[in-house]
């Protein structure tokens, strides 16, 4: 005896159908209740009206670090131009070295044989 039933169980649903086992003494099953197939969807929640970032409260004037026209921001702006600017100058001429190197050691290989 493998202990399975001898058919599938029933299709899961979101309410489940009353049947008479599961019934209390004396109700009676309600025609066209949770069941019914035209039953409006269920509302969003009021509170996930607005998405996004939180907005910043209206002020008279931005911070510094908000107003990109500030002299700090220009600043700030300029120094990480100037330091990714140096940064891939230093990274392409890493790369042209090992490059060079490589190109290198082949023409040496060839020229020796």
């Amino acid at each position: 005896m493998s202990g399975k039933p001898p058919s599938p169980p029933p299709a899961y649903s979101e309410h489940p159908a009353p049947t008479p086992h599961n019934l209390a003494a004396g109700q009676s099953p309600v025609p066209g209740s949770s069941q019914s197939p035209t039953s409006p969807p269920l509302p969003f929640p009021a509170h996930a009206a607005y998405y996004g970032p939180t907005p910043i409260a209206q002020q008279t004037q931005l911070l510094p670090y908000y107003d990109p026209r500030s002299p700090y921001a220009i600043s700030e702006a300029s120094h990480r131009a100037r330091w990714r600017f140096i940064t891939a100058a230093l990274w392409a001429i890493v790369i042209m070295t090992i490059v060079s190197f490589v190109a290198g050691v082949e023409v040496e290989a060839m020229m020796a044989k």
